[in-house]
């Protein structure tokens, strides 16, 4: 038991760094987001090549509420004022869901050959582990769903950066990280900052908040800064080791796959992927005119990427984290509040396929 263990461990702490090494690679060539693209790459690459990779939960349990602290430190009393106006925001990001997700299914099930629920699962955008989550309980081919997801994020976070570069050259694009150097010298606002992440995480579990690990130190870091308790974000350095076990997190899940038995899946999630960018582009480009909000804020809310994923790009590129996140977060709620149950309603069990892969 101690020797699996042993194995494990020795296992993260090179799948880590070679993250590292990754991010430090896309950073010295002057990648966008490069910590994340960087440690997802070459985690990738040794995930498919000989699968020795592993990211234990407790890495990411520490991580997401660092990335979900950052968030909230990002909300301002103006920002707040702002947010009446993303109701409409909403609206849009609503129609985006529906529309999505119908044409996903028909593309899983007439193109994959994917029973209704599995095809629901591989197409709704909500976020990777949500779906991963819940799709078994389903009855849906978890394989299918994982693969077509992954596939999705990772055309999102590899595409998105380097095409706001190219569109927008006159963006400043950063491949520094967003964070403070002070808060490693103010013990208050070290304690401050922890207690939002460690309260934020334990009662967003507890009210089984979506996407918990995260929304919930958004929630209190949100209130910290909004009331004035704090003023500051958690360090870069953190801030970067973030990036790399969120990226190593997206590359690992290739272990135990084999490209040759689910090549099919993945570039039918690859070809749906391309589709919901350009869908996602289609209505920000509409929301833009209608609403009058900023072409490359309504891109980065409509993007079918994961709200972790999406809101570090938002940060590489100097564009409004608050409100990236907070559409994300919301069409998470649509997702696990409205369709889920509504998908549920309608189907029962008559789209359930009773073969799974093995």
């Amino acid at each position: 038991m101690t020797k699996g263990r042993d194995d494990l461990f020795s296992k993260a702490l090179l799948t880590l760094a070679i993250g590292a090494l990754g991010g430090w690679v896309f950073y010295l060539v002057g990648s966008p987001l490069p910590w994340m693209l960087g440690s997802l790459a070459f985690t990738l690459i040794g995930a498919l090549s000989h699968g020795k990779t592993h990211i234990p939960r407790q890495a990411r349990n520490i991580a997401v509420p660092v990335l979900g602290v950052l968030i909230g430190s990002r909300f301002t009393v103006e920002l707040a004022e702002q947010a009446r106006q993303w109701i409409a925001v909403y609206g849009l990001t609503a129609v985006f869901l529906v529309c999505a997700t119908l044409l996903g299914m028909v593309y899983f099930r007439r193109v994959q050959g994917q029973d209704p629920v599995t095809a629901f699962c591989s197409s709704v955008p909500a976020g990777i582990s949500e779906l991963i989550m819940i799709a078994p309980g389903m009855g849906a081919d978890i394989r299918a769903v994982v693969l077509a997801h992954l596939a999705r994020v990772i055309v999102v976070v590899f595409t998105i950066p380097f095409a706001f570069r190219l569109w927008a050259g006159e963006l400043e694009i950063s491949t520094t990280i967003i964070g403070t150097a002070s808060a490693l010298t103010d013990p208050g606002e070290v304690a401050i900052l922890l207690a939002c992440g460690v309260l934020g995480l334990f009662f967003a579990k507890r009210l089984r908040f979506p996407a918990a690990p995260l929304t919930g130190p958004i929630l209190f870091s949100a209130i910290a800064h909004l009331s004035d308790l704090s003023h500051i974000a958690p360090p870069t350095v953190l801030v970067a080791a973030v990036q790399v076990v969120i990226g190593a997190t997206i590359g690992v899940r290739f272990v135990g796959i084999s490209l040759r038995g689910a090549g099919r899946k993945f570039l039918g999630g690859i070809g749906w992927a391309v589709v919901l960018l350009l869908m996602s582009l289609a209505f920000a480009v509409v929301g833009s005119r209608l609403l009058g909000i900023d072409i490359g804020l309504l891109v980065l809310g409509m993007a079918p990427g994961g709200v972790q994923e999406m809101t570090l790009i938002s940060l590489s590129l100097g564009l409004e984290v608050a409100f990236v996140s907070t559409v994300h977060i919301v069409r998470i709620i649509m997702v696990l509040g409205v369709g889920l149950p509504l998908f549920q309603w309608i189907y029962g069990d008559r789209g359930l396929n009773k073969q799974r892969n093995a």
